[in-house]
């Protein structure tokens, strides 16, 4: 079992660290996904272009619409981040969050994967582009309307993430170590 407690003081001694050193920690990632190939839904997709197409509203998906203008600019990511942008803004909005926190968002996701949807964590087999956990994945990908889809489905990662954040019970920010 993960002790939460000894994770989030290691992660503030690593930012710490960086701060000091201004070297930055990359985590330990298994490209590919490999660690988990064994599991169905943790087989990484072909990365395909993403192209935002409404759905039919009684699937369960949402329908994607465009991202609102933000009031204050956006901070800048690294491009591998970036590129995921109006995805999160789009799913923020689907799940009922506010666009402004699409900055929050990508920074934890630049936390936990710099963006690298195939991410897998050698240790705790965490995945994707949010770094969900095997064990809880089916589950949530069913509840925000992505049953059978990939952890390492980028789409999928994110709208879940959104779903987890905004509409699950017991949801929020929490669920990352990384704020």
């Amino acid at each position: 079992m993960l002790d939460l407690t000894k994770i989030q003081t290691q992660y503030r001694e690593t930012l710490r660290l960086e701060a000091i050193s201004g070297t930055v920690y990359t985590p330990n990632f298994v490209p590919g996904g490999s660690l988990m190939d064994s599991i169905t839904s943790f087989t990484p997709v072909q990365q395909q272009p993403v192209i935002s197409q409404p759905t039919n509203p009684g699937s369960g998906q949402p329908i994607q619409s465009p991202p609102s203008e933000p009031d204050a600019p956006p901070a800048t990511y690294i491009p591998a981040v970036e590129q995921w942008r109006s995805t999160v803004t789009t799913a923020i909005l689907n799940y009922g969050g506010p666009a402004s926190d699409t900055d929050r968002f990508l920074r934890i996701m630049h936390c936990e994967s710099r963006g690298q949807p195939n991410a897998t964590n050698a240790s705790s087999g965490a995945a994707g582009l949010m770094q969900h956990m095997p064990q809880y994945w089916d589950q949530r990908a069913i509840s925000a309307g992505y049953a059978g889809s990939s952890p390492y489905d980028p789409t999928a990662n994110i709208n879940v993430s959104a779903w987890l954040i905004y509409q699950a019970s017991g949801g929020g920010w929490q669920h990352w170590v990384c704020q």
